[in-house]
């Protein structure tokens, strides 16, 4: 299919949606390329097939794939090398993606890394709320700060404060010393440790040193604490 008809067909989509149920405004995506278009109606959903260097928009929101399906204008099942892009400080890459336009909220798999700043999370599966700017993962993830790695089994991560929540099995791995907790808070930005229940840090080359607390801070850059 030639490159100009592609064009010219994405650009009649709009009209051919009559008698499907009304979308609310502001929840369509945009289809901003792709190298094969494949439209059709099923079950009273519009449905539209996009393959090649497929490139979607959403609002603030830019979303890359080798092949998507798009449902209703609203709702995009992604795969194969997947990039949402919001702003100029975030990206989220993985395998395979669903968004929903309405709900601003998607579910990534595979592979998936969420680059925010300097910062680096690293899991299998994550749900982005991209409205509220929240990751939230159930499994495991490994966030890489610097030298700073933290991972966790459950946790999320706060793009607006510069803020990520670990949950059950925490662990912090730095240079000067390692940690194991259950929970706590720690500050992207400022590079700050929170204890929020029964932790343990060993200091030390050998890591032989050992402080057990259950409230406080660490300050890494700065190497200030406090312990309670």
């Amino acid at each position: 299919m030639r490159i100009a008809t592609v064009l010219f067909i994405l650009s009649l989509l709009p009209l051919w949606g009559f008698g499907q149920q009304p979308v609310e405004q502001g929840a369509k995506v945009r289809i901003e390329w792709a190298r094969q278009l494949e439209y059709h109606r099923e079950e009273g959903r519009e449905i539209q097939l996009l393959k090649g260097d497929v490139r979607i928009q959403h609002d603030s929101v830019f979303l890359f794939c080798e092949e998507a399906v798009v449902v209703n204008q609203t709702d995009v099942t992604a795969r194969g090398n997947v990039v949402i892009l919001q702003g100029d400080s975030l990206a989220v890459f993985a395998d395979s993606v669903f968004y929903g336009g309405r709900s601003k909220k998607s579910d990534l798999w595979g592979n998936v890394v969420l680059k925010h700043n300097e910062e680096k999370l690293f899991t299998d599966s994550l749900h982005y709320d991209l409205r509220r700017k929240i990751a939230y993962y159930k499994h495991w993830a490994l966030l890489t700060n610097d030298t700073t790695q933290l991972r966790s089994l459950k946790g999320e991560y706060f793009v607006d404060r510069d803020e990520a929540v670990f949950h059950d099995s925490v662990t912090v791995v730095d240079p000067d010393f390692e940690l194991r907790a259950e929970e706590l808070r720690f500050n992207t930005r400022s590079q700050t440790v929170y204890f929020e229940g029964p932790t343990l840090i060993s200091l030390g080359e050998e890591r032989d040193s050992r402080i057990y607390c259950e409230d406080g801070f660490y300050d890494i850059p700065n190497e200030l604490a406090e312990f309670a």
